[in-house]
């Protein structure tokens, strides 16, 4: 019926009719999805323990290294090991070998001719002029004479300065243009500007490549792909703003404001290949059923820890689009609860954090001895977008820092943070922060940056640093990926606690009770002058 049958009242009404039904037939649609999906996957996950009982398919050794995931001197020790032909693994050059087809097969890198007649020499931690280490290098011969390959491993850890720098020079002048240094990462982030200036990237064309731990074949060509990592982000791009921007650049943009991507410099620099594929590379051509079982685990590894993925198991997503390919009447309702799941993630999330903020309030009104009368606590939360998410403390009586960057949340001076380093909101760090970039401290600042840092790394746990940070540590694993545990944050923040809150709030109370009284000691030389 059109408006003049009707006339306008009816019309109106009649809409608003038409339209309530479509919303409740909507409603019955997203009802009868989960009715019919949720037996699916039930039948999906009885197949999951079924393979466990039997194959133990999803046991891998790798979670028992380390608190559930092995440190950086282990991981480059099983690296190292498996290119090294005189290992135990038995697989001879093999391995080595397979690296090295993939490497020459990269642009402008050199292709060495190895000779695996005369011996390999492999070394961890290899010292160098100047007190540096390079994690792994591999002595091949060549006819040319000895060809190194040097891998720098960040799977965790930040920059130090000029650390890439350094290694690249040692290289050169040790073995002119005969070797190639890796710079092994997460997804693919290259070296900061902090660890090799930007200016000299054209210099080590060839013989500098970045390696990713884990390359998701679906996100290839995605602009901001790599800037999540601190190894070339947003944090040493000052966050909100262009490559190398000047200090208080930030300053002028809205808080809210969507951070801009830094070019992507490495792009000629990333191999096509990650250390995943490597190992996948290796288990096929492995002999041994052991070392096979190995390989498997260690791919396993760097898929579940650097490749972003969620709670969902191979079985649930297999048997979710089984589902809807047999039901495609349902593709649209799926696209809609897709597009909700963001806005309710959003909502747990940042809901979460609320949650700790006012938990750490509460605890800090309370009283805690060698904590500031003044302290505040306040967060923000900023959604998938990387460094976004925060939970700060700081005291007002702290002085501001010259050059900072006036925009929320650092208020110009010292904090001691809860930061998430990675979309989802995922890989949260704790520690002490400054409102700017090392780089961009005056000399007297950067020298009282040096007292801090010297004082936080000898009297709190070993922790890592970067040109914000001058400590911090990772969180936990099994607590750091929120987008895992959203049914979790929202159960505690509506039942007000549990072991998910309890952790945060005692970690942040813990190194706010040890970390403020040694920042106080060293504000309060710049707040006298």
């Amino acid at each position: 019926m059109t408006a003049h049958d009707l006339g306008i009242p009816g019309f109106f009404k009649d809409l608003e009719a038409r339209m309530g039904e479509a919303r409740r037939s909507e409603r019955r649609r997203v009802q009868q999805f989960f009715v019919e999906l949720n037996p699916v996957l039930e039948a999906a996950r009885k197949l999951e323990r079924e393979l466990d009982r039997h194959l133990a398919h999803r046991f891998n050794v790798f979670d028992y290294m380390g608190d559930g995931r092995p440190g950086e001197v282990l991981l480059s020790k099983i690296i190292g090991d498996l290119l090294n032909p005189a290992a135990l693994h038995g697989q001879g050059a093999s391995q080595l070998g397979i690296l090295l087809d993939k490497l020459s097969a990269e642009s402008g890198a050199p292709k060495p001719r190895p000779d695996f007649s005369k011996p390999v020499h492999v070394q961890l931690e290899r010292l160098i002029p100047g007190g540096r280490f390079i994690d792994i290098t591999v002595d091949v011969a060549t006819g040319a004479g000895p060809w190194c390959l040097a891998i720098e491993n960040k799977p965790f850890a930040g920059d130090q300065r000029n650390q890439v720098r350094d290694y690249l020079r040692y290289l050169k002048d040790e073995y002119k243009d005969r070797f190639v240094l890796i710079y092994l990462s997460p997804r693919g982030g290259g070296p900061t500007d902090y660890s090799l200036p930007k200016e000299e990237l054209p210099r080590w064309r060839g013989r500098l490549l970045v390696m990713p731990y884990w390359r998701d074949p679906e996100s290839e060509g995605r602009e901001g792909e790599y800037a999540e990592e601190n190894e070339g982000g947003l944090e040493n791009a000052g966050e909100t703003g262009a490559p190398d921007a000047e200090a208080g650049d930030e300053a002028d943009d809205p808080p809210d404001d969507e951070p801009t991507l830094p070019d992507d410099v490495f792009a000629d620099f990333r191999t096509r290949f990650s250390l995943a594929e490597w190992f996948a590379a290796c288990r096929t051509q492995c002999h041994a059923d052991r070392l096979r079982w190995f390989l498997r685990d260690a791919e396993a590894f760097c898929r579940q820890q650097f490749g972003g993925h969620s709670m969902a198991t191979d079985s649930d997503i297999r048997a979710i689009q089984e589902y809807l390919f047999a039901n495609p009447n349902q593709l649209a309702t799926a696209q809609t609860v897709g597009d909700v799941w963001l806005k309710l993630k959003a909502k747990v999330c940042g809901g979460f954090l609320e949650h700790l903020r006012a938990e750490i309030h509460r605890k800090v009104q309370g009283g805690l001895p060698g904590i500031a009368s003044e302290l505040k606590v306040e967060c923000e939360y900023g959604g998938e977008q990387t460094w976004s998410n925060l939970l700060w403390l700081y005291c007002d009586g702290w002085p501001r820092w010259e050059n900072h960057q006036n925009a929320p949340p650092y208020k110009g001076c010292t904090g001691v943070l809860l930061q998430s380093a990675a979309p989802g909101p995922n890989r949260w760090r704790w520690g002490v922060r400054h409102p700017l970039d090392r780089k961009h401290m005056t000399e007297e600042g950067k020298a009282r940056r040096e007292e801090l840092e010297e004082a936080l790394q000898n009297k709190l746990e070993p922790g890592q640093t970067t040109g914000w940070y001058p400590y911090f540590r990772q969180v936990r694993d099994e607590m750091t990926r929120w987008d895992s545990l959203l049914p979790d944050l929202y159960r505690e923040t509506k039942d007000g606690g549990g072991p998910i809150t309890k952790y945060y709030v005692e970690g942040m109370i813990d190194l706010a009770t040890r970390a403020i009284p040694i920042i106080e000691e060293v504000e309060r030389t710049a707040r006298h002058s």
